[in-house]
């Protein structure tokens, strides 16, 4: 074990455990196991606040709550170099409480597919592991208060897509203010999510399982829309094993 992942000693790439140039986007994968996606138009990244995060997590269920987990210090494993040109890399890390989870990357042109596997449990208690996306506070600087709904549309040029667990097609211009999490969007989970943005150069993330069923998609909204908020991956516990159980993060 180490306390890091391998490193790359060059930019733009420096300090990452692997570095994957897509159409459109950049994904840095850091040796502390933190990850962050950009965007780009041309050949160059968008301003540095577009940048999305994105972690591994692993949560234990005690009585009612789902409580997060975080990565030891040094609980890394790999038996993989890292990369600039990646198609596919595995490492295994420990998260406290002594649960490790298995985490692999497929790098394609439009699109990053991760797997998380739990591979040792260090509890009895109900576990369950995924991604967390980060959508990042894209207009920070906008100011609503006083603003009428035909001016916040002249700042706000984002839209949220995407289909709930029972079937039901959603679709949100962000200056609306939606809560994004509830009964008339997402409460429960969505099968697949897509956020576009003017501010993310025109592009659309769309998140989804590589096998319908095999996770879901939970919306952790705390602030207007448009400031941001978390997609949260969980691989169906009953699934893991099988071929698919994978998140699926395109960018066209």
């Amino acid at each position: 074990m180490a306390a890091e992942l391998p490193e790359l000693q060059d930019k733009p790439w420096l300090g990452c455990f692997a570095g994957h140039e897509g159409r459109g986007f950049d994904f840095a994968l850091g040796a502390d196991g933190k990850t962050e996606l950009f965007f780009k138009k041309g050949r160059n990244r968008v301003n540095i606040h577009a940048r999305f995060k994105i972690s591994y997590v692993l949560e234990e269920q005690i009585k009612d709550r789902w409580v997060r987990r975080s990565i030891s210090k040094d609980g890394f494993e790999t038996e993989d170099k890292p990369s600039e040109d990646p198609e596919k890399l595995t490492f295994t890390a420990t998260f406290t409480g002594d649960t490790k989870v298995e985490i692999t990357h497929e790098f394609e042109k439009s699109s990053v597919i991760i797997g998380t596997k739990i591979v040792g449990k260090g509890t009895e208690n109900p576990l369950r592991c995924g991604v967390s996306v980060m959508v990042a506070d894209l207009y920070r600087h906008v100011e609503d208060r006083g603003l009428s709904e035909r001016d916040l549309k002249k700042k706000i040029d984002a839209e949220i897509a995407g289909e709930t667990v029972k079937g039901e097609r959603k679709k949100a211009d962000l200056y609306e203010k939606p809560e994004l999490g509830g009964s008339d969007y997402f409460e429960g989970g969505a099968k697949w999510f897509s956020f576009e943005s003017n501010k993310i150069a025109g592009k659309t993330m769309t998140l989804r399982s590589v096998v319908e069923g095999a996770g879901t998609i939970e919306v952790n909204q705390t602030k207007t829309a448009y400031n941001g908020f978390y997609l949260n991956w969980y691989v169906d516990p009953a699934k893991a094993e099988t071929s698919g159980a994978q998140l699926e993060i395109e960018i066209k």
